[in-house]
């Protein structure tokens, strides 16, 4: 196996490591992706032939459009891609990949964390993380709703009593009790399916969670004494989104971020109106505690196989 820097190194050797151990992964999609850039070319050719006659087809075009924006696979460059190999080749692949793998076992379990997920096979893609978001919005959502509905079948007699205008108290007498405490019971029961399936989302990721739990606890010690929760929530979503920024441009070579600014206050709630003051030192936090990890995790690895 021919390594050309330690993150392409650590890349191939658990691929290699996947295959040979039978991991429930698919392999051929981790060793075996097509090119970046072929792949980007490929969607940008579809993206032209696309229609915008009617407002069904402007819509999927920029759907489209925003799954080209955020593609970033985690990829590196190979000169043979083919998956048929002869047995001395495997072997020698293997003694090469154990070099790495050896590496990067012996580093605290923070460090080893990141190493799967910034640059092994077994960290989630940033499609799978937008998944997990969005299903814990969705989450949210209901459960607020379920709450709402609880709160006005219970209350219901008395605002009745209060309303002070007859087209209001026509609305809230029309409304059946039973019938919402029934719809706040199945919007509840809707959360705890959602909530199964977000837990198996993380479970599937659990290589990674001594790293993302090491940095929750450095942002905790970090942020000052006095911050608000609300604002304590905002800078731990702001910090992963950095990290994944990190990762997108330390892996695919593109500067500009996975997720601009806007993305991110759209995505977790973050105020736009103070968030260079509040929220990006914290972005240039992140990305200093990323560089410090490389900084240790990579020159072990080049060191071991000589890259320098």
């Amino acid at each position: 196996m021919k390594f050309h820097s330690a993150r392409q190194a650590i890349h191939d050797a658990y691929a290699i490591h996947m295959r040979s151990k039978g991991f429930e992964v698919n392999l051929a999609a981790a060793v075996s992706q097509l090119d970046a850039l072929k792949e980007l070319s490929a969607m940008h050719r579809k993206l032209g032939r696309m229609s915008e006659e009617t407002p069904t087809q402007k819509r999927q075009k920029a759907v489209f459009q925003r799954k080209i924006e955020q593609y970033a696979p985690v990829s590196f460059a190979h000169g043979d891609r083919s998956t048929k190999m002869d047995v001395d080749q495997l072997i020698w692949d293997s003694k090469d990949a154990a070099k790495v793998i050896a590496v990067v076992e012996k580093f605290p379990a923070h460090l080893k964390a990141w190493c799967y997920w910034c640059y092994s096979p077994l960290g989630d893609t940033n499609q799978g993380w937008f998944k997990q978001i969005d299903a814990e919005a969705e989450i949210r959502k209901c459960l607020n709703k379920a709450n709402e509905l609880s709160g006005l079948a219970s209350g219901l007699p008395g605002r009745i009593a209060r309303c002070k205008t007859e087209v209001r108290r026509a609305e809230l007498s029309a409304m059946d009790t039973n019938e919402l405490m029934e719809q706040a019971a199945d919007l509840e029961e809707k959360a705890i399916r959602l909530t199964r399936v977000h837990k198996q989302m993380l479970q599937h990721h659990s290589y990674c969670a001594p790293f993302w739990n090491w940095l929750d606890k450095r942002i905790t010690e970090n942020a000052p004494r006095k911050i608000r929760q609300k604002t304590l929530i905002n800078v731990h979503n702001v910090c992963r989104a950095s990290v994944y920024n990190y990762r997108h441009q330390v892996v695919t070579g593109i500067q500009k971020p996975l997720m601009s600014r806007k993305v991110v206050c759209e995505m977790f709630g973050v105020p736009s109106t103070n968030f260079e003051g509040s929220y990006r030192p914290w972005v240039s936090w992140s990305s200093i505690v990323c560089d410090e990890l490389d900084k240790t995790a990579l020159p072990a690895v080049a060191k071991k196989l000589e890259l320098f």
